[in-house]
C-alpha cells in the first residue's frame, strides 16, 4: 500500500484534493472514472462506482400501437425549430 500526503485546496467554489496518476493507476481508475465517496469511522472512502447495468429495451413498446400519423406528427414537431 502506497501512502500519499495531499493538502485540501480550493478548486473553483469547492474544496478538494488532487490524486496522483500513479495512485489512480494502482486502483484501476482514470480521468473520467465514476467514484463513490463516503465517510466511515472518521475516514473518507473513495471507491470505484459499480458499473451501470444496461437496461433492456426489448418489450418496452409491447402493446403500444404507433401509427404513421403519430410518427409524422412527432417528426413535424421535432423539426419545426429548424425550418426556415
Amino acid at each position: 500500500m502506497t501512502t500519499y500526503e495531499e493538502k485540501i485546496q480550493k478548486i473553483g467554489n469547492s474544496q478538494g484534493i488532487t490524486l496522483p496518476l500513479s495512485l489512480l493507476r494502482e486502483v484501476g481508475l482514470n480521468l473520467h472514472s465514476e467514484v463513490e465517496i463516503h465517510a466511515e469511522n472518521g475516514r473518507v472512502i473513495l471507491e470505484a462506482a459499480p458499473p451501470v447495468k444496461p437496461v433492456a429495451l426489448e418489450g418496452l413498446w409491447k402493446g403500444i400501437k404507433v401509427t404513421e400519423e403519430d410518427i409524422a406528427r412527432v417528426r413535424s414537431e421535432f423539426f419545426r425549430p429548424y425550418r426556415k
